[in-house]
């Protein structure tokens, strides 16, 4: 997933394999549109969504790709990590997966505790919950 269409065609490039499905999309909590907000020219790494009603790139949920499997969650969304993780509760149910986030709040917290996951690992920059 990459909402922005410069990042998403340089994805596209650098990843020209069959087994790899790319979309041209941000994740969020529900369904939606955005627009992305690139302020930090030197740096596309650090783009964010704007979750926008008249956005023209959609947003999807994790629980809305009806996976038939999941073994691992990871989310690099610059600061979006609250939004895109509502959007998961029936697949973390479903699946149990690892979760692994670049940045993490005390609601995502709450809410990953609430299913069942504690944090087990937390790096330079990512924290990785499992089940407990």
């Amino acid at each position: 997933f990459e909402p922005h269409w410069l990042n998403f065609y340089c994805m596209s490039i650098n990843a020209p394999y069959s087994n790899v499905i790319k979309m041209n999309a941000a994740l969020g909590k529900e369904q939606g549109f955005c627009k992305v907000n690139d302020n930090h020219k030197k740096n596309v790494g650090m783009f964010t969504v704007n979750e926008i009603p008249d956005g023209i790139i959609p947003i999807m949920t994790i629980d809305g790709l009806n996976l038939q499997k999941c073994d691992l969650i990871q989310l690099d969304v610059e600061g979006f990590e609250p939004q895109v993780i509502q959007g998961t509760k029936k697949t973390i149910d479903k699946f149990k997966p690892v979760v692994i986030m670049e940045r993490i709040d005390e609601g995502i917290k709450v809410f990953l505790n609430g299913l069942g996951y504690e944090e087990k690992y937390k790096s330079k920059m990512d924290y990785v919950f499992a089940l407990k």
